[in-house]
């Protein structure tokens, strides 16, 4: 084939092809491109007479015949071919003059020049640049992400490949790394627990990208190399060029080789801060889906699919959290006069509140174990897992979810407060139902072990049948401050029925969904010398 020959996609939209004479002229498209996924073909990017010279060198010993007897009698030299880095120690193998030798290091140097001075026309600082040569070929490779090591919090790294054969290089491309994760979440999760492993960003073993690959994909095992496009992936064909130039991110999209000789691969780390600022390059976006995936991990530790809804409104969960991050938060509760201090609301004498927004403030230095419980249940994945848990509309979860008193124009937050109530006062909470723009709310008791009181449990109720519960809803105004008006102080009505109590006790957790259903009260304390500590959550809308 001859070097003017263009390159080819079937997907114009996510290949784009460009010729190098427009190279100063596109670099905003090519930036553009690489940021949102999509790879980028500059043909022409080597001119005809130096790509014949190229080839009609190096095929005078690369070929099948010379690389198969290398193969067999010495290996490991056939192995240091395949992705050499030093272009002299290939020169060695081949039979040519001193003056050819020569001309071909210039053309590899000025091809290096000419890819150096693309990257800087993009205004991207250069830290390094890696490349290997190879010239062997490769052909029917399986769909895979590059497992290499990621690049680090302050850079990029841009995959360049230059076809510097006389035929066509031949790739299918499909999904992204990111598309991939979101479509196979629950297999994904299935293996890390099976494993159990969390992934991570740039860990050796647990590194995501080897783990997809390796572990779930089973890419490196798979037999048949159109198995991802038999069962649903999109295929993209590719062919680039003689002498084109092709611009990806090799981490993030997917790729095989179908087939392909010579070509020059350069790794290319840039300075982060030169890219547009929108979070989407793979350092930054690849960590939100690690740690969504390790968060669904651990929530289905403690929160396991043998947790059982009861009658379709509340989970009770013994022995919620860890142990010794428990004895930490009771040991390291806040003090009484940090509640007298913090709480602001003075309606009620027995029960105060520290909220959400002066825990996670610096400036009070609550205790870390406190903190981090507070701070994982404040996450949007506690929140989805919930919904799930609950079989609630998943329509909630495309809402925008924040922390209440900071996140202000969140559809939904999430409201915790870190709560006492004193001994001295055994005041308790009658019958009755949580606001309405409360959508799933939690309670997590931390009994003292010297605490030998009794009582204070939560009694959970329904109406006796639906023709009452449809009375009072008519009665109240459809209103859950009429109801709660109405069961004032009650602690038991011959409308409703007990369906469980739920025991204050050391590391128990209660989940309820909210709704006219869940009804509830606190039963009364007795015997009370310590205080009454507890956490309490509230998912809600945000009005």
């Amino acid at each position: 084939m001859e070097g003017n020959l263009k390159s080819l996609t079937n997907n114009p939209y996510v290949v784009k092809i460009y010729d190098y004479s427009e190279i100063l002229s596109i670099s905003d498209k090519l930036k553009e491109n690489f940021e949102t996924n999509k790879l980028s073909i500059i043909d022409s990017f080597i001119d005809n007479d130096e790509l014949n010279f190229i080839n009609k060198n190096i095929d005078t010993v690369f070929n099948d015949n010379y690389l198969n007897k290398l193969k067999k009698d010495n290996f490991n030299e056939y192995k240091k071919i395949k992705k050499q880095k030093n272009i002299d120690l290939i020169l060695n193998h081949i039979d040519i003059s001193k003056d050819n030798k020569y001309l071909l290091k210039n053309i590899f140097n000025k091809i290096d020049d000419k890819i150096k001075n693309s990257i800087e026309n993009l205004n991207l600082e250069i830290i390094k640049i890696e490349k290997t040569y190879r010239f062997l070929k490769t052909e029917d490779e399986n769909l895979h992400y590059d497992i290499f090591e990621p690049p680090n919090n302050n850079e990029s790294i841009i995959r360049l490949f230059v076809n510097i054969d006389n035929d066509y290089r031949i790739w299918n491309n499909s999904i992204t790394i990111y598309k991939y994760i979101k479509k196979n979440k629950d297999k994904i999760i299935d293996k890390l627990l099976k494993d159990k492993i969390n992934i991570s960003y740039d860990d050796v073993n647990n590194r995501i990208n080897k783990y997809i690959v390796n572990n779930v994909m089973n890419s490196n095992t798979i037999e048949d190399i159109n198995h991802f496009y038999k069962i649903g992936f999109p295929k993209i064909e590719n062919k680039f060029s003689p002498g084109s130039l092709w611009i990806c991110d090799s981490i993030v999209n997917s790729h095989q080789i179908i087939y392909g000789k010579k070509c020059i691969s350069y790794k290319i780390y840039v300075k982060n801060n030169n890219f547009n600022k929108f979070n989407n390059l793979y350092v930054n976006k690849i960590k939100i889906y690690i740690n969504n995936l390790n968060m669904i991990c651990s929530l289905k530790k403690i929160i396991s699919d043998k947790c059982k809804v009861k009658y379709k409104t509340y989970l009770n969960i013994e022995n919620y959290w860890n142990d010794e991050n428990v004895k930490n938060i009771i040991q390291n509760y806040p003090t009484k006069s940090i509640f007298e201090e913090l709480d602001n609301e003075k309606n009620n004498e027995n029960r105060k509140n520290i909220r959400i927004k002066d825990i996670l403030d610096k400036k009070y230095n609550f205790n870390k174990s406190i903190i981090e419980f507070v701070e994982y249940h404040s996450k949007k994945e506690t929140f989805d897992y919930l919904i799930d848990k609950f079989e609630l509309d998943k329509n909630l979860k495309k809402k925008t979810f924040g922390i209440h008193e900071i996140n202000d124009k969140a559809e939904i937050v999430v409201k915790i407060n870190v709560c006492i109530n004193y001994p001295k006062f055994e005041s308790i909470r009658g019958i009755h139902l949580d606001k309405q723009n409360s959508i799933i709310f939690g309670l997590f008791y931390l009994k003292k072990d010297n605490d030998k009181s009794s009582g204070a449990n939560l009694d959970i109720f329904n109406f006796k049948n639906k023709e009452i519960k449809n009375e009072y809803k008519e009665k109240c105004k459809n209103n859950i401050k009429n109801f709660n008006k109405i069961m004032l102080n009650k602690l038991k009505h011959d409308d409703l029925i007990k369906l469980d109590t739920i025991e204050y006790k050391k590391n128990n957790m209660l989940w309820l969904k909210n709704s006219w259903n869940t009804i509830h009260s606190v039963t009364p304390r007795e015997n009370a010398i310590e205080d009454r500590i507890f956490i309490n959550i509230v998912y809600m809308y945000n009005n």
